[in-house]
């Protein structure tokens, strides 16, 4: 696949530099760290600077995802907190009121259980 590569023109740029990087400058195997045999930044090919491009753009996207996962953790840490006091608090102020909500929850899904059963085998 390497060698298909080198067949291709890879295209600068800039307009100002020749279409064409040569193709002794594109090692056979592996990923190439340097893409052109010159250091001057007029010579780097299209490549270079789409990598560069996607670097940074996944370099963002790191910094966003780890900004929002931070404030969606101490925003479910707040939710998970907030729900543990409530619930403590009306476990210890109104311990009937609790038991009388699971009494009534049990008696409705009793019935409902019991009419869908005759309906069932109507």
């Amino acid at each position: 696949m390497a060698q298909m590569a080198e067949m291709f023109p890879i295209p600068e740029t800039s307009e100002r530099h020749s279409a064409e990087v040569p193709a002794t400058s594109i090692p056979r195997t592996g990923m190439p760290l340097k893409l052109t045999d010159s250091e001057s930044p007029r010579s780097a090919s299209w490549l270079t600077e789409v990598a560069t491009e996607a670097g940074a753009a996944c370099g963002a996207a790191k910094e966003y995802s780890a900004e929002f996962l931070t404030g969606l953790s101490e925003q479910l840490r707040d939710v998970v907190s907030r729900v543990r006091d409530r619930a403590e608090k009306v476990k210890n102020e109104q311990p009937l009121q609790i038991l009388a909500v699971v009494g009534g929850i049990a008696v409705v899904a009793g019935v409902v259980s019991r009419v869908w059963r005759s309906r069932r085998y109507e």
